[in-house]
Parts: C-alpha cells; sequence; structure tokens
C-alpha cells in the first residue's frame, strides 16, 4: 500500500478558547470518521497557552469503545502550539469512525485545554475525514471519552490515505487478504503481561504498547492462531508456532529451536520486518510460508530489511512475498537495506533455502555473504534472461542495486546451501 500526503481535520487551525476552571484529570478527543481507508501515524493536540505542566499527558487513538489501537506518553509539551505526537507505528483503518484522544492529569493552576465551542454543532469535513463531536470523561487514567459534545477541544490526527500500490505484487503471491486472521474470526483484546506466558492463543488482539514497547517471551511451546499483534513481538522460546496472525511492528526470533510461521501479514516495522538472530543461542529449523512482509516504516539511521538473518542454522522460506515498497530517505539518509539480508554474522548461516519468492528490493534485493554456491534470479517482467550471482563468504553485494529513481522487481529462486 502506498499513502498519500499528510492531512488534518482541523489543524493548523487553533481553537479559540482557553478554559481556566476545568482542573481535575480528563480525557478529551474528538469522534472522527474516514470516508476511505488510511492511516494514522501521529496525533496533534493544541496545548493552551498558559499550560504550567502538571505531568505526563497521554495521546491514544481508539477504533472503539475498549479498542485502543494505539497509546504513546508525552512528557513535556509546548504550550501555546500544536503538538504532533509520533504514534510507535502507523495504525491503519478501514472506511469507519473512530476516536482520537489526550489525558491530561489533574492541575491545579493555569490552562487546562484549548477548546471551540459549538465548533461540531455540525459536522466538519475535511478531505476524507470528517468530525462529528468532541467526546470527554473525566478519570484519573486514560480511558475511552464517552461523553459527547459540540465542543471542538483541540485534539487532532495525521491522516494519510491509502492509494494503490504503482506496482502490485504478481498473482499468486500472498497479499494482506489471504494472511493474517481468517475471515469472520473476532478479536478479544489480550489482559496479560507484556511478556507472554507459554500456551495457545487463538483469536486475540495484542493491544498497542506505549512509546516504543514490543511483547515478548522466552516460553516454549507458545502458539498463536488468528491473532493480531499492534506492536512488535520478540520470541526467545523454542518450538514456536504462529500462524493466520497480522503483527505492525515486526517479529523477531532470537536463539529459537524450531519456528513455524505462515500466512502472516508483517508490516510497519522501524527496523527489521523479520529478525533471525542467535545472538540468544543458535537459531535453528526455521520454516516461514506463505506470507507477505510490508509497507516497512523505518526509523532515522536505521538498517532496514524484510528479513534479516543471522546465524542460523536451517531456514526455508517458501511462497512468500516481500514488498519493502518505494526508495525512501529518513532525515536525508538511506535507511532501506535489502529485501533479504543474510548476513556473515553470529557463526554465519547454514542450510538455507528461499524458493518461489517474490522479492522488490530496497537498497539491494538480496544481499548474501554467508554460503557457498550460486543463486539463480529472474525477473517478473516476463524478461526469459536468467543471471547469477555470487553467494559466498564473504560476497560482494549482488548486483541488482537499486537507486533512488530505480523501482525494479525481482522474482527470485534461492537455494543457498
Amino acid at each position: 500500500m502506498a499513502w498519500g500526503s499528510e492531512a488534518s481535520l482541523l489543524a493548523p487551525t487553533a481553537p479559540g478558547a482557553v478554559s481556566t476552571s476545568d482542573h481535575p484529570a480528563i480525557s478529551i478527543g474528538t469522534r472522527i470518521t474516514s470516508s476511505t481507508a488510511g492511516r494514522v501515524t501521529a496525533i496533534r493536540w493544541y496545548c493552551p497557552a498558559g499550560w504550567a505542566n502538571p505531568g505526563t499527558v497521554h495521546a491514544s487513538l481508539y477504533r472503539s469503545a475498549g479498542d485502543r489501537a494505539a497509546y504513546v506518553a508525552l512528557a513535556s509539551p509546548v504550550a501555546g502550539t500544536w503538538n504532533r505526537i509520533e504514534l510507535p507505528e502507523p495504525v491503519e483503518l478501514p472506511a469507519s469512525s473512530w476516536t482520537v484522544s489526550m489525558w491530561l492529569p489533574t492541575r491545579t493552576t493555569g490552562a487546562d485545554y484549548a477548546f471551540t465551542a459549538a465548533r461540531f454543532a455540525s459536522p466538519v469535513t475535511s478531505g476524507d475525514l470528517v468530525g462529528s463531536a468532541g467526546a470527554f470523561d473525566y478519570s484519573v487514567g486514560s480511558v475511552y471519552p464517552s461523553n459527547t459534545t459540540t465542543t471542538f477541544f483541540g485534539v487532532d490526527v495525521v491522516w494519510q490515505t491509502g492509494l494503490p500500490d504503482s506496482g502490485e505484487i504478481p498473482t499468486g503471491y500472498p497479499t494482506q487478504t489471504d494472511t493474517g486472521p481468517a475471515s469472520g474470526v473476532t478479536l478479544t483484546n489480550y489482559a496479560g503481561p507484556t511478556t507472554i506466558p507459554s500456551g495457545t492463543y487463538t483469536g486475540k488482539r495484542f493491544p498497542a504498547l506505549s512509546g516504543t514497547g514490543f511483547y515478548d517471551s522466552d516460553a516454549n511451546d507458545l502458539t498463536f492462531t488468528d491473532c493480531e499483534f499492534l506492536s512488535g513481538v520478540v520470541f526467545r522460546g523454542d518450538r514456536l508456532v504462529v500462524e493466520r496472525t497480522r503483527i505492525a511492528g515486526g517479529i523477531s526470533l532470537s536463539g529459537v529451536n524450531t519456528a513455524t510461521l505462515s500466512r502472516l501479514d508483517v508490516h510497519h516495522s522501524g527496523t527489521d520486518l523479520v529478525h533471525i538472530t542467535s545472538d540468544t543461542g543458535q537459531c535453528r529449523d526455521i520454516h516461514i510460508a506463505d506470507s507477505i512482509l510490508s509497507d516497512p516504516t523505518p526509523i532515522a539511521g536505521a538498517h532496514s530489511d524484510g528479513i534479516q538473518v543471522r546465524g542460523v542454522q536451517g531456514l526455508t522460506i517458501e511462497r512468500c512475498a516481500i514488498d519493502m515498497g518505494p526508495w525512501v530517505l529518513v532525515s536525508g539518509g538511506e535507511v532501506l537495506n535489502a529485501a533479504l539480508f543474510l548476513q556473515n554474522a553470529q557463526g554465519g548461516n547454514r542450510d538455507v533455502r528461499v524458493e518461489d519468492c517474490y522479492l522488490n528490493g530496497a537498497g539491494f534485493t538480496l544481499v548474501s555473504d554467508v554460503v557457498a554456491g550460486t543463486s539463480p534470479s529472474k525477473t517478473t517482467d516476463g524478461d526469459p534472461k536468467t543471471t547469477t550471482a555470487p553467494c559466498h563468504s564473504p560476497a560482494p553485494r549482488p548486483p541488482w542495486p537499486r537507486t533512488n529513481a530505480d523501482t525494479q522487481r525481482h522474482h527470485r529462486h534461492h537455494r543457498c546451501r
């Protein structure tokens, strides 16, 4: 999925008044409907002039009451202006109604919040967004603001409309429609600790964590079926099964012995979409199949790969689509490395097989400097020419670099042993 330019509902227009006498802790927000599918990348909050900075404020995005899609803290808001609060990962939303909110701690003096009375006396439309109401709830902690009003409280979003990809994944490879939770599955929110205990999890949504937080587990014998993670996850235990699961933020395997990952939709990681490493022990017997890895959102200074592999003994990747999307620079720097990076680290990689996969490179489609042999490749544009690239340790990067203007896409069949 590609994304349109950034937009908001009412920002950068500032609210017209400031409350100075409503001091209890309060959640304030805005009810918004998007007429098309898109994503929220940040929350905007107008911090009023005279704000006395009583403590950390918290921003949330709710799909509905009780279904919080994102949560992030802001310790030091800047008074008298719009504050942009980046979400840990962008939240994709269908054409639907949702709520964005801010929780403000108890105040004893100074300004409380900025507002415009009766701004939602009738719906406010801006592009794909329609604001229908303000929302509020007095509470000692961040909660869904269940009460509505015509008042605008200076809470807004940074929105991007979803656009069709300029180059579609070829027919026959996995897409978002045939990966992730099965159609008809109703997800219920996981309410356990962020360090996930051993067990079988079916139909669970793991809510977004604050900031750059992620889920993790050292437990053995974990199984996830028809689940969704709204933050990244790190696994270190053995005998892992993850199937028909959507993961925003990436998945890491560290020292895992035996893992099966199938029909996954992994997207919007600030670093690698899938990271396989032996930094806590030998990673062995990893099987990834029928999955799509796409839409990375690399942070400044990142070395972002579709799959990065370091020191694995036995890896099969088959019938997968790894689509790193268009070339981007972040803070002026190159952040996209490779669709598949087999790195000569932590003892090197052995018994690696990559077959019937679609790889759309970043800086490179494939970087392999770890195993002996050759790697046949064939382009997806119907060109029958087959080339081979070195696949040994150490090796120069294969001859498929992509420059800023180049959007080449390659279909690779790799058997590296």
